[in-house]
């Protein structure tokens, strides 16, 4: 399985390139050999009102389903946008996943 960091208009640090890493693994667990490959990508955006917010996308190849999972969550806190994409993620891994195993079996 490989990982890769993307960052736009973002400063990453090696703490917060771990933090990323270390919230990839806890979120595929289980499912680690099925996962191919994992996108992390890291944006600041402006929003109205001159309001710049942290998005960050989660892209998921997986062995057998063509084109993936993604998930995008934008917060003020950089934190918090990987932990709730992170969430997002990880329920959304194991639906995909469980129902292909029911299909499949």
């Amino acid at each position: 399985m490989r990982i890769e960091i993307h960052v736009e208009r973002f400063c990453l640090n090696r703490h917060l390139y771990r933090y990323i890493r270390r919230k990839v693994l806890a979120c595929i667990g289980e499912w680690k050999a099925r996962v191919r490959k994992v996108m992390v990508s890291l944006t600041d955006v402006m929003l109205g009102c001159g309001s710049i917010e942290k998005r960050c996308l989660v892209e998921m190849e997986l062995d057998g389903l063509p084109g993936g999972v993604v998930c995008q969550q934008i917060d003020r806190d950089t934190l918090c946008a990987i932990d709730r994409s992170m969430a997002c993620m990880g329920g959304l891994l194991r639906c995909t996943l469980l129902a292909s195993e029911v299909s499949s079996g």
